[in-house]
């Protein structure tokens, strides 16, 4: 039985800091740190949760190369207890990696290649373990372009269908599919966490009173 079964991003992050607005003006940028770490909304929320003392899974997709190795292994020593299992493996296209570039006043910038979270999909999971958990939470509305949609209100459906708890957290919507990309999903999803801005893109609303009356 587990309390939170985590739904999708997961990603191998390369960390570097602090760079500045000049690094593409240099040959070498001397650095503080760079961090290999594991990332991911679904995986961090499901280390996270573990910590806490909470039974957690992770479904995701990766990569069938060294990068998805080395995220299984970083997600065994950082997730006491999570459940792997659902992880299903890509042979075609490779694991989901993000260059994090810090700046010293903690703006941040990202270069990311998507890679197997484009295609994971409802195929990748055993509905059956919608019987073995209270909660599951879906993290990365919107960059999920194979499972986004229909699939996702599929498995929100079936989850309530359980007496389940369902839980969504948006991202940023690059594809510009507003609220049609998400409006199946929310009739079944109990709590809803987007930013302001997100929510403000999904609602076609600005304004700070308008987007929380809209949903």
């Amino acid at each position: 039985m587990f309390d939170v079964v985590c739904v999708g991003l997961s990603s191998i992050d390369v960390i570097i800091y602090p760079v500045d607005e000049q690094v593409f003006t240099r040959d070498l940028s001397p650095v503080s740190k760079i961090v290999l770490a594991q990332g991911g909304d679904a995986a961090n929320q499901a280390i996270i949760l573990s910590r806490l003392g909470n039974r957690t899974a992770l479904l995701a997709r990766r990569g069938d190369d060294e990068l998805g190795r080395t995220m299984m292994n970083m997600l065994k020593d950082q997730g006491v207890g999570v459940d792997l299992s659902g992880i299903a493996v890509d042979h075609e296209v490779g694991t989901n990696v993000c260059a994090v570039l810090i700046r010293s006043d903690g703006r941040r910038n990202f270069c990311g290649y998507k890679g197997a979270n484009t295609t994971f999909c409802l195929d990748d999971i055993d509905l059956s373990i919608l019987k073995r958990t209270k909660m599951v939470s879906i993290a990365g509305m919107f960059q999920l372009p194979s499972f986004d949609g229909n699939g996702m209100a599929i498995f929100l459906r079936s989850a309530k269908e359980q007496g389940v708890i369902t839980v969504a957290d948006t991202n940023a919507d690059t594809r510009g599919l507003g609220l049609r990309g998400v409006g199946e999903c929310l009739e079944n999803t109990d709590y809803f966490f987007p930013s302001y801005d997100e929510a403000s893109a999904v609602a076609a609303k600005h304004n700070r009173r308008e987007s929380p009356e809209f949903f």
